[in-house]
């Protein structure tokens, strides 16, 4: 290893890795009076241009660039660009710690090993526009969560050492280390959404309805500009604060369907033309007096739903969430009053004429695409958008539909996952 001009100095473990980073950030230059902390013979933090040692002197030039003052070490410029690599490249370097991948390649250092049961690999998840589906029957692996109290004690111990709070939650989110509620429906028979004339030709059967999301629940001012009962304060729901106004960053559904095994139409054994699929939606309730412990348990049967419209919870202590284009919620206006929001997300169809059972899985992300036209390819809808929108207190529904005389969505299980952020 190459020694220090300095010969009382010998590099430590951090100046290596400060050296590796530098070769990487800019090849074929001299790494060497770049690794080196601030000593009693050159002051890097301070600007001198006499007595510098002779290490110094081309210090300016291993950069390529003007430096701030006559030594420019890059670790510690005070140029803007100079902080900011700094800064990326020490999340970087803590990513990979903590993922227990090591970054240096010629060095025999090894990271010490990831606390707890921090992933050990990285996530296939960390592209932002992955949106993972498995399409009939295919073989699918849940993505791990993590108890709340180990994400809160993990935070912790990521702060301690020095990393700002954004720096620490980017790392959390990259590698997924969520908490996650889950809820999981079977009923003792299968049910079915059976579209008929006396139904309007038109059904939809709540099959799955979460429990209120965990967080600090604070009701929303009423339209006419008022405030809520207990607008001031809010609700725990958990024993965890959750990690900004909306929490949630993914959700993964699980449905085994089939629909009623026979067609007239064409589009048999693909997912063109088919008039049986799922769909989504969340409530929110108008106060904390919504919140009852009822809420907290499962359904006991599925529901022929009655209330399918925003009109329709007039009269109801919850109320629809939903979106608009961009994907905000405005719940003080109504979804009628502009064309663009949406208060409904479909999730999956049903296979065309299908004689078996089918498996669906389907993962919404925060940063995925939003809702649009369902692939025809997968049957599979979007629904970032709907997940930007959720807040601590929403519950979300899972609803058969079927639609048109015949038609029929016969449900044996279904399954949501929501992770969240605390």
């Amino acid at each position: 290893m190459r020694r220090s001009p300095c010969a009382s100095y010998v590099p430590s473990r951090e100046d290596r890795r400060r050296r590796h980073r530098f070769r990487v950030l800019y090849p074929g230059r001299d790494p060497c009076v770049t690794v080196y902390p601030k000593h009693t013979s050159c002051n890097h933090l301070g600007n001198h241009s006499s007595n510098l040692p002779a290490d110094c002197q081309y210090a300016s030039a291993t950069l390529n660039t003007t430096p701030t003052h006559s030594c420019s070490h890059p670790y510690y410029a005070t140029s803007m660009f100079g902080f900011i690599k700094a800064t990326i490249d020490d999340a970087l370097e803590a990513v990979c710690v903590y993922l227990n991948v090591s970054p240096f390649t010629n060095s025999s250092t090894t990271p010490p090993p990831a606390p707890f049961n921090m992933p050990t690999r990285l996530p296939g998840s960390l592209s932002r526009d992955r949106q993972s589906q498995a399409q009939g029957d295919e073989p699918f692996e849940l993505d791990r969560s993590y108890p709340p109290a180990q994400v809160v004690q993990t935070r912790r111990l990521l702060q301690r050492t020095g990393l700002p709070v954004e720096v620490v939650d980017t790392i959390l989110d990259l590698a997924e280390y969520w908490p996650a509620a889950s809820t999981i429906t079977q009923y003792a028979s299968e049910k079915v959404a059976r579209s008929a004339y006396e139904t309007g030709n038109s059904a939809h059967l709540l099959y799955l309805r979460t429990p209120p999301l965990p967080g600090e629940f604070k009701p929303e001012s009423t339209i006419g500009g008022g405030a809520a009962e207990g607008f001031a304060t809010g609700r725990f729901i958990g024993r965890y604060q959750t990690r900004g106004q909306h929490p949630a960053r993914k959700i993964v559904f699980k449905t085994v369907s089939r629909d009623q095994g026979w067609t007239s139409n064409e589009g048999r054994d693909t997912y063109k033309g088919s008039w049986s699929w799922f769909e989504v939606h969340a409530e929110r309730p108008k106060s904390i007096g919504a919140i009852t412990p009822a809420e907290h348990r499962p359904l006991v049967d599925a529901e022929v739903m009655t209330k399918t419209k925003t009109s329709d919870y007039n009269n109801s202590p919850w109320k629809r969430v939903s979106a608009t284009k961009k994907g905000v919620a405005d719940e003080n206006r109504s979804p009628t009053s502009n064309p663009e929001e949406k208060i409904t997300w479909d999730l999956q169809r049903n296979v065309h004429a299908g004689q078996d059972w089918k498996t669906h899985w389907v993962v919404w992300k925060h940063d995925g695409p939003d809702s649009g036209p369902v692939d025809e390819s997968t049957g599979a809808g979007a629904g970032a958008d709907l997940i930007r929108c959720l807040k601590p207190g929403d519950r979300i529904n899972l609803v058969a539909r079927a639609q048109f005389p015949g038609w029929q969505n016969c449900v044996r299980s279904a399954e949501v996952h929501v992770y969240y952020a605390i």
